[in-house]
């Protein structure tokens, strides 16, 4: 079947299917390589005087990007795979989007303008702009990234380059005097799995929003109204008067502050509970300065190894010396002071503070307080 001028292939690997952009018939297709006798399908009829050209597919999110160079109003457009809710990401400071990329790993869209002479890098929303190069490219044409690089087909250079995906810089031309180098595509062994991105498990451990930065991190951010608290990760209501809690509290998300130590230690302390949130709790760490309890809890540093159970599970307390002339060490680690050794009141995790003890003559403790008992 006859589909016109074809100018972007890409391929889904979960769905094992074919995506491409006929520029002459403004229409992105798809076709199933699962099935023998499979045929084009139409995933979206654009307008007009649209001029579809490169396109990349998320897998893990079963969306589509493509960049259009419609002489009026350009853009880089997406949508789902099955065509719906198409909307255009980016419109401004463009003119002939040709290529684009999708990083995988680092979730982030690379794109070149033919007319501009520039590549840059987003956020898969269009977001977070930046421009890599605009003094390399000349007419870019097709682009696919792999590890550290993108690599770009041009025009102008008769060229395939690379150059570094973080940076723009390194420029390298791997091959020159092309005539007209159209397509590229990166072909590599890949264990990629969409769960290798941490904003895929319990959202990277942000209470809002989570995004990867270039190195694919996570980073957070916060909805419209509310700020990032000093942890990096949870978001909590900005106050009128600008009130920012320090490094040794913790902001409310209905706002206030309360002591950092008190967070996730089963009470709640915050009006709206917000300290006790489970999905906060299973995901952050303690910050500098304060030590991870086994059981989850921050407390500081200095409340360690001082023979007082302030975890409340023992492991504040578990490797440390202990001065044996003022303190008993408890065969789990911990260390208690010594005159709580044989009281007949385990003090140790273990109860070893009890154990060996030597045996009490009740009798005689029992007649030594007669004296005591007579006075009452």
């Amino acid at each position: 079947e006859r589909q016109g001028s074809v100018e972007g292939l890409a391929y889904g690997a979960i769905e094992n299917s074919l995506y491409w952009t006929c520029n002459n018939i403004a229409t992105i297709f798809k076709m199933s390589l699962s099935v023998n006798s499979s045929t084009p399908e139409t995933v979206l009829k654009l307008a007009p005087l649209d001029k579809p050209r490169g396109i990349a597919v998320d897998v893990c999110d079963s969306r589509l990007y493509w960049t259009n160079w419609n002489n009026q109003h350009p853009s880089i457009q997406r949508s789902f795979t099955n065509g719906r809710l198409m909307e255009s990401i980016i419109t401004t400071d463009i003119r002939m989007p040709n290529a684009i990329a999708l990083d995988d790993l680092t979730q982030k869209l690379f794109w070149a303008d033919a007319r501009l002479d520039k590549i840059e890098r987003c956020e898969l929303d269009g977001s977070d702009r930046v421009i890599l190069t605009d003094a390399v490219p000349q007419h870019p044409f097709a682009m696919a990234v792999y590890g550290e690089y993108i690599y770009w087909t041009d025009w102008v250079v008769h060229s395939v380059v690379r150059a570094n995906k973080f940076t723009g810089a390194d420029v390298v031309h791997l091959r020159r005097d092309v005539g007209r180098p159209m397509g590229i595509s990166a072909i590599y062994n890949s264990s990629f799995n969409c769960f290798n991105n941490p904003c895929r498990v319990l959202n990277g451990g942000c209470s809002q929003i989570c995004k990867l930065d270039p190195a694919g991190s996570v980073k957070c951010s916060c909805n419209v109204g509310m700020v990032l608290d000093g942890d990096g990760k949870w978001c909590r209501t900005a106050q009128n008067d600008t009130k920012t809690c320090n490094d040794e509290e913790f902001g409310c998300e209905s706002g206030g502050c309360i002591p950092y130590h008190l967070t996730c230690d089963g009470v709640f302390h915050c009006v709206d509970k917000s300290d006790e949130f489970a999905d906060y709790c299973a995901t952050r760490s303690c910050r500098e300065g304060f030590f991870t309890c086994a059981n989850g809890r921050c407390i500081h540093k200095n409340k360690t190894c001082d023979s007082v159970n302030s975890c409340g599970d023992y492991s504040d307390e578990t490797e440390c010396p202990c001065d044996e002339q003022n303190n008993f060490k408890c065969k789990s680690g911990p260390c208690i002071q010594s005159w709580l050794r044989c009281d007949n009141d385990p003090d140790c995790p273990d109860a070893s503070d009890e154990m060996d003890c030597p045996q009490r003559d009740c009798k005689r403790e029992l007649m030594s307080l007669m004296p005591e008992i007579n006075k009452g």
